[in-house]
């Protein structure tokens, strides 16, 4: 509840500030998320394409950039994920998957229980791994 009143009220000292009405920061809020969106999504492909040439440390960073910019966006998370097992960095993949599978529903779960899958399998928690597969 706090949290709500902090926000609420930093949001009426910046329409202060900027002499903007509720809907017209609305309107720039969701114009900037838009453009953040467009460019983690312009991201996304130089991150594949690194990923394809085997630079998976490029893409690991890419992904990463990628959720900074849309954090609710699940494939950015599981492909950093996939980079990140590439890199041997399970620890990182389990928990890119385990926020997918937190936070996400649909059509990206059943890669984030593959991803998390394969990482509980190299932190060597198999019986995870198949809990995860079934």
């Amino acid at each position: 509840m706090a949290f709500m009143k902090k926000t609420m009220l930093d949001d009426a000292k910046e329409r202060e500030r900027t002499g903007e009405t509720v809907m017209e920061q609305m309107a720039r809020e969701k114009a900037e998320w838009a453009a953040e969106d467009s460019k983690a999504a312009s991201l996304k492909a130089e991150g594949n394409s690194a990923f394809k040439e085997g630079d998976y440390k490029q893409a690991f960073v890419i992904y990463s950039a990628c959720m900074y910019l849309s954090p609710p966006e699940p494939l950015y998370a599981l492909n950093r994920a996939a980079a990140g097992l590439k890199l041997r960095m399970f620890s990182t993949a389990e928990k890119d998957a385990t926020m997918v599978l937190r936070d996400s529903s649909g059509k990206t779960l059943g890669k984030a229980y593959f991803r998390r899958a394969q990482a509980f399998k190299f932190l060597g928690k198999l019986d995870k791994a198949l809990e995860d597969l079934q």
